[in-house]
């Protein structure tokens, strides 16, 4: 699980996950990742996106638990269009339409599901390993170019948020494996 805090308050204000999706027959190793979910007073600043890529790359890259052949899936509720921005943008591609039924992910559905129906529709998301390379170099860039700033205008004038995912990659752990890549290792 990932949290964002707001280090003045020490206040919650987004979560994400990353965990083992069950119920596979094909025996490949799949991890789900959901639960975004942001206070509605920190959305529209590129968080999301940002958490999502923060995800992937330790996943991917840093947790040591990852396997080449493990796939990464994303399934988002028809009509909430707000995560699926922030998985575009973190490599995920779209790959359908799916209907997820009760005990066929670890998570809590239930409340979903109408009373006459057996499922809910979902959006489903898978990502593509391609996009690694892209996201260490965004995450490095925002870090190091940017200070790890983001700056929004608004009607009373500028907001400016710092962002630190230190405690999950460190900027000089990606300034090793931008090196690497330059190096195409």
């Amino acid at each position: 699980m990932f949290d964002v805090l707001n280090k003045t308050t020490d206040n919650l204000i987004g979560t994400g996950v990353i965990q083992l999706a069950f119920g596979d027959s094909t025996r490949r190793k799949r991890a789900e990742i959901g639960g975004l979910m942001f206070h509605p007073g920190a959305r529209g600043f590129g968080i999301a996106s940002l958490l999502v890529k923060v995800m992937m790359v330790h996943a991917v890259k840093e947790s040591g638990r990852d396997t080449p052949g493990e796939e990464y899936l994303a399934h988002v509720v028809d009509g909430n269009g707000g995560p699926i921005h922030a998985l575009l943008e973190a490599g995920f591609r779209p790959i359908g339409q799916v209907a997820i039924h009760r005990g066929d992910i670890d998570a809590v559905i239930d409340h979903m599901i109408k009373e006459d129906e057996s499922a809910v529709s979902l959006q489903a998301f898978a990502f593509d390993r391609r996009a690694i390379d892209s996201l260490i170099f965004a995450l490095w860039k925002f870090a190091r170019r940017d200070h790890g700033v983001i700056t929004r205008s608004g009607p009373a004038g500028d907001i400016r948020l710092t962002v630190d995912f230190a405690q999950v990659i460190t900027s000089a752990h990606l300034d090793t494996r931008i090196k690497l890549m330059k190096h195409g290792q």
